[in-house]
């Protein structure tokens, strides 16, 4: 099977990690790279990788015939620009989240990037998470019952970012989960935020979101915690699970639903912890769309699954700007 030339445009902290897991994929071959600035490519090893191709310059990379494929790990107010000149290049692409910041430019990449027959993926992480997917597994098979709540939880300690806010930086997350597991789209959200260390940037955001047919979901997201934390708690009538994404034993652990004993369920039966894979989410995520170009397969996350969510996010925009009212989704 052929190998997918790949360019990377975006050497930051994820920039980095998608350059690392690539080179782990034998279907894929790195060959360019984009940052801004030339000491980015110098302290990565870059310019003395002579396999690699290293620019300031990203158009270099669109401009190239021979790269079939493009990773955007940018600022997100560059994205939409461009995965737009990458599908007019040709080229197949996956952004990272949040892959645009308006509903109406995600519209366009889906039409330009349909037109062009090319693959359009949206780096939603955890919905290549083995753990979220052995979860999916689980209620699909009836495990847990009917799941009518979901909670999750995103923390970090910074660093405090100040071209998005914690909505946008980690809320894609949450509701690509939340929008799998429940597999459906919510009909209403209501979000608050606020603004400590820096104006005008919500830095902790609380999100509910109403599925409809009586299943909720809830997240909160902040950088301005102590340690970095992913986790979410999932309500069946027949079980709870808990999944602990930074928890090194026992990520997956599912509680049986007792009578109201008063007392915990973890002290009635204590847990169990399925076995879940251990491949990396990202790897999962990175295999996936090189398969889905070699094969020319429609993504789990694709373009259509990023507007979704972008809607989404919009909607919790107008809600904390107008203090917490609920605000009805429009089926995107």
């Amino acid at each position: 099977m052929r190998k997918v030339n790949v360019g990377i445009i975006g050497l930051g902290r994820f920039g980095k990690n998608y350059l690392k897991t690539l080179s782990t994929i034998k279907n894929a071959r790195v060959t360019a790279v984009c940052s801004r600035h030339e000491e980015t490519l110098k302290g990565a090893g870059i310019l003395k990788n002579k396999g690699i191709k290293a620019t300031t310059d990203y158009r270099k990379i669109l401009d190239d015939g021979q790269i079939d494929a493009i990773v955007i790990a940018t600022p997100p107010k560059t994205h939409f620009t461009m995965a737009r000149e990458a599908f007019l290049n040709g080229k197949h692409v996956l952004v990272e989240k949040p892959v645009t910041l308006t509903s109406a430019g995600c519209r366009e990449l889906i039409k330009i990037s349909g037109r062009r027959r090319r693959i359009f993926m949206a780096g939603h992480l955890h919905r290549y998470n083995p753990g979220i997917q052995q979860i999916k597994k689980d209620i699909d098979d009836g495990k847990l019952g009917s799941v009518n709540f979901a909670h999750c939880l995103h923390l970090g300690n910074g660093s405090i970012r100040n071209d998005v806010s914690a909505l946008w930086d980690f809320l894609p997350h949450s509701l690509s989960i939340f929008n799998y597991l429940f597999g459906r789209v919510p009909i209403s959200v209501n979000a608050t935020g606020s603004s400590s260390a820096r104006s005008n940037n919500e830095d902790a955001v609380s999100v509910s979101l109403n599925y409809g047919k009586s299943k909720y979901a809830s997240a909160f997201a902040s950088w301005l915690y102590p340690f970095k934390q992913m986790k979410i708690s999932i309500s069946g009538d027949k079980s709870y699970a808990i999944f602990d994404d930074y928890r090194k034993k026992d990520k997956l652990r599912y509680y049986r639903k007792t009578a109201h004993s008063g007392k915990p369920a973890s002290e009635n039966y204590g847990y169990i912890s399925p076995k879940i894979s251990p491949e990396k989410p990202l790897t999962s995520q990175l295999n996936h769309f090189i398969r889905c170009i070699l094969e020319n397969k429609r993504p789990f996350t694709d373009g259509n699954e990023a507007l979704r969510v972008i809607s989404t996010l919009e909607c919790a925009q107008r809600s904390m700007g107008n203090g917490g009212k609920a605000i009805k989704i429009k089926s995107a």
